[in-house]
């Protein structure tokens, strides 16, 4: 994931909210599938190592030894592959919850436009300075 990419998306362009809340369904269901699409890869090399670990384990089985599910996790944790990918999960989560905050946003700003509160002052007077009125 390129982080810059992902802060520029997260930007609000308070200038161009019906833009932002197009983008933003689209936005959050990229990063959503991404992040699925990672954990599946993670729990499938998961599995695979465990298989090859339990596979490799029938040499010390037949010496008396046992594998514990305490070594055999420990394994699974300690491969750099499944580190990276949990990184990876990790930072997809913190973007679509990134994503969330951003929606909030956008209701708070919408709720403000339609509120009035980024309106022209709706009677204008001339001001009065020393000397008389500008």
């Amino acid at each position: 994931m390129n982080i810059k990419t992902l802060k520029d998306e997260i930007k609000v362009n308070e200038n161009d909210l019906q833009g932002e809340w197009a983008k933003q369904a689209t936005l959050f269901l990229k990063y959503s599938l991404k992040m699925s699409k990672l954990i599946h890869e993670r729990d499938n090399r998961r599995r695979e190592l465990a298989n090859s670990l339990l596979n490799g384990v029938e040499n010390f089985r037949l010496k008396g030894e046992k594998l514990s599910e305490a070594a055999l996790k420990r394994m699974l944790d300690s491969d750099e592959d499944i580190i990276e990918m949990q990184y990876q999960i990790d930072t997809h989560k913190n973007a679509v919850q990134a994503f969330e905050h951003k929606k909030k946003a956008l209701e708070y700003e919408t709720q403000l436009l339609i509120g009035g509160f980024f309106a022209e002052p709706k009677e204008k007077k001339p001001i009065k300075r020393k000397g008389g009125y500008k």
